[in-house]
């Protein structure tokens, strides 16, 4: 029996790419591994304050459980 595709959700913001670029590298390692039901990580550039976006983030991430 076929096991069902699973999907990941990837959020960033790049203004410089280089975020982009590391966003892009996590979504082809996660692609190789099962990541159903394990912990979660986030990264966030920021030149002066992130929690703004770090609230965000997990606000959205708790709807997933």
């Amino acid at each position: 029996m076929k096991t069902p595709k699973k999907n990941i959700l990837v959020m960033y913001h790049s203004q410089g790419g280089t975020l982009e670029i590391l966003a892009k590298r996590l979504v082809k390692g996660a692609a190789k591994e099962k990541t159903t039901g394990l912990p979660y990580i986030v990264f966030v550039s920021a030149r002066n304050d992130g929690r703004g976006a770090i609230t965000q983030i997990e606000r959205i991430a708790a709807s997933y459980k």
